[in-house]
């Protein structure tokens, strides 16, 4: 996971061991406010904060030497929550 800011990529604060390549994986992004969770394949990899952004986009980004398909995104938003 990134945050995008002012034309600079930035990783968030995790580190994972690359998935299993061919194979379809599930991701899932939770952000309320500052607070930032990430899972992959239902393993929580990220638990952050980052009050730098409070409300934004969502987006996705690949390198690009990688084949990369995505499926089925969906984004929901929420009103209030801390």
């Amino acid at each position: 996971m990134y945050n995008y800011d002012r034309g600079r990529r930035q990783i968030a604060h995790t580190s994972i061991k690359a998935p299993a390549l061919g194979r379809w994986h599930t991701m899932r992004a939770v952000t309320v406010g500052g607070r930032m969770q990430a899972w992959l394949n239902g393993t929580r990899l990220l638990r952050a904060r980052d009050t730098r952004f409070q409300s934004g986009r969502v987006g996705l980004w690949t390198k690009a030497d990688a084949i990369t398909a995505f499926d089925d995104m969906t984004v929901r938003g929420a009103t209030g929550g801390r």
